[in-house]
């Protein structure tokens, strides 16, 4: 399952360079808040 988010991170970035915008930390930070969101998600999603 962390090798998927470390893909779709790695998508996220490669589609972010190409419309020309640069890797910053504070992107990187932005995606660590997103996955760390989903975890929490998880956690109270009714089965």
């Amino acid at each position: 399952m962390q090798l998927k988010r470390k893909n779709e991170k790695k998508r996220l970035f490669k589609f972010y360079k190409e419309l020309g915008g640069e890797v910053t930390e504070e992107l990187s930070e932005i995606t660590g808040y997103i996955e760390h969101s989903r975890r929490i998600d998880k956690l109270f999603v009714d089965d």
